[in-house]
């Protein structure tokens, strides 16, 4: 299910190595991007699904641009553990200002 959503993680995270790559490939850090995400409303969607491990892309907006960040959730919930950030691609942006401007809000605690 697609939502808007002001998830609340307690911490972020992710593989050092995995930062440095995404920097390089993507031009978008993971701390600049969870910075610009998650403290605001965003679109979260469930992503493919890795072994046991559920997958959702967090799709808003940073410096500009309309971004998908995929992560995991760690620790019950309480850690977003990061695997990408990129610039959104076509689909994920009409899908964001689809959702947004339908204002399907809803809270992820």
């Amino acid at each position: 299910m697609d939502e808007i959503s002001k998830a609340s993680y307690e911490e972020f995270d992710w593989h050092d190595e995995k930062r440095k790559t995404n920097i390089n490939k993507h031009k978008i850090d993971f701390v600049d991007a969870t910075r610009d995400i998650f403290p605001f409303i965003h679109v979260i969607i469930p992503a493919r699904k890795e072994g046991d491990e559920q997958r959702y892309k967090a799709i808003g907006e940073s410096n500009g641009n309309i971004i998908t960040i995929i992560f995991t959730e760690r620790n019950e919930g309480r850690l977003c553990w990061v695997i990408s950030a990129r610039r959104a691609r076509k689909g994920e942006k009409d899908e964001y200002i689809n959702i947004i401007r339908n204002g399907q809000q809803k809270e992820k605690t």
